[in-house]
């Protein structure tokens, strides 16, 4: 696979970048240099499992990619409302994907987590984390068809130095090999309301190294 920069310094993004449901309000800010934007209200990614519904229509920034990579961002995020999140996804399809971001909660405190969705099903990890606004590095590395999901709380001078925390480990059952397509990038939603709003610092997705691991 080829690699990815993208650090939102123009107004121009990489070619490859394209939308699945694009917010109505976005824009690559080349004095902030990030890419920030409104999600719409009653937007989420979600399959079956225990709230009785499926929606799919999240606003999901992808490139399409094969082969073994490892992807990282940068995200500030503004909440308003219970379940307001932004960080990476995984797709292979609206029944296969997976997420990672810091939810929102309206009781005080957020929960940093995944979703991982397996043949129409949905599934949610947690663990408490602080409320209110945040600013966190989120990584995922595919290899060999599974999945390692880490978070790190604040960048120093030299990012070798950032400590970097596992949130899971997981396997996308439609992963069938190196050669299988899937959709990689930024994410956001508001499955209750309009108000929170996004800032992305970069996207990279680079081939999977050795000095990656």
């Amino acid at each position: 696979m080829s690699q990815l920069l993208e650090n939102f310094q123009g107004k121009a993004m990489d070619e490859r970048l394209q939308w699945h449901c694009p917010p109505e309000e976005w824009e690559v800010s080349s004095e902030k240099q990030v890419l920030t934007f409104k999600p719409l209200a009653k937007t989420d990614f979600w399959q079956k499992t225990h709230y009785g519904f499926r929606v799919d229509n999240g606003h999901f920034l992808f490139a399409e990619m094969t082969g073994d990579m490892i992807m990282t961002t940068k995200v500030r995020t503004y909440p308003v409302h219970q379940y307001d999140q932004a960080g990476l996804m995984i797709r292979f399809s609206e029944h296969c994907w997976l997420k990672t971001s810091v939810e929102f909660e309206t009781d005080g405190h957020a929960k940093l987590g995944a979703v991982v969705t397996n043949n129409g099903y949905s599934d949610w990890s947690t663990q408490n984390f602080v409320a209110g606004e945040t600013e966190l590095l989120f990584r995922i590395r595919r290899e060999a068809g599974d999945y390692t999901i880490e978070y790190a709380e604040q960048e120093q001078d030299d990012a070798s130095e950032l400590k970097w925390n596992q949130i899971r480990i997981a396997h996308l059952f439609d992963d069938q090999n190196d050669q299988t397509p899937f959709q990689c990038g930024v994410y956001a939603c508001s499955p209750q309301g309009d108000g929170c709003h996004v800032e992305f610092e970069y996207l990279h997705i680079e081939p999977l190294q050795k000095e990656n691991k």
